[in-house]
């Protein structure tokens, strides 16, 4: 029996999230990739709603990191203008 997926979700050209559920486990997989498919992260549970949350989570992180290098990059360009 495979996997099925529940949700997916993605920060277009950086990083996308996975959640499957495993019937013979009877357990949730959220796993959180880098463009290149590389797996960055991984979470298990047993809750539907946790999977998700946790999903959602992982890609508001990556969104996050991505303002803040932005940030850091800014002012770094200005002064070199």
């Amino acid at each position: 029996m495979s996997n099925r997926l529940i949700f997916a979700g993605a920060v277009p050209g950086i990083a996308h999230v996975r959640v499957t559920y495993s019937p013979v486990w009877a357990e949730y997989t959220v796993r959180v990739y880098r463009s290149s498919s590389e797996l960055i992260g991984e979470y298990f549970t047993d809750d539907r709603t946790d999977a998700i949350g946790t999903a959602q989570l992982m890609l508001d992180s990556v969104r996050a990191d991505i303002v803040g290098m932005a940030q850091l990059m800014i002012p770094a360009l200005r002064v070199g203008a």
